[in-house]
């Protein structure tokens, strides 16, 4: 059967949400094509959503090992390894996705997130305040100010608590 065929039924059945279906395309091309990247890709999407984190983890390094060289699957794999509590693997691959896509906030917040959770609160400031300059999201404020919090500045913490304040109220309106 043709894989193009397949990767593009395998898609319409994520957007419907039926992801049993999707899957079975996905493993007819994975298991004939092991060089179809883009097949392991979305096959590691799925099996996070499913909550199958190391399924999830092997197909995105299939995939960046069958050459697929994007900020979007370094950011997925990022991710998978921080939710299987890997923060230092998760930390080279959001600084990979930084390095791909300077202006990624997903890589920011998220590796903001990873910094705060091995008490690295400079760090973890460092890169709230990327996201804060990117997009004044109210969780970006509050977590540069839990970290500084943590730190023991107040006023800091403070501010970002009142600033995380207004953004939930602009995002309202």
């Amino acid at each position: 059967m043709n894989h193009e065929f397949l990767l593009e039924k395998s898609k319409q059945y994520m957007q419907e949400q039926e992801y049993t279906l999707a899957i079975n395309c996905l493993d007819i091309i994975t298991s004939s094509d092991p060089y179809n990247a883009e097949a392991f890709y979305l096959h590691g999407q799925l099996s996070f959503k499913l909550g199958k984190y190391n399924s999830a983890l092997a197909d995105f390094n299939h995939a960046i090992e069958a050459g697929l060289e994007d900020a979007n699957v370094y950011l997925a794999r990022a991710i998978t390894y921080r939710r299987l509590n890997l923060p230092e693997m998760s930390l080279r691959d959001f600084g990979r996705v930084v390095q791909m896509e300077p202006q990624n906030i997903d890589a920011y917040s998220n590796r903001g997130l990873a910094y705060f959770s091995i008490l690295s609160d400079d760090k973890a400031i460092e890169d709230f305040s990327h996201a804060v300059a990117i997009k004044r999201g109210p969780q970006y404020f509050f977590y540069r100010g839990l970290a500084y919090s943590r730190k023991g500045m107040d006023d800091k913490a403070s501010a970002d608590f009142s600033d995380e304040y207004l953004a939930n109220i602009e995002a309202r309106h």
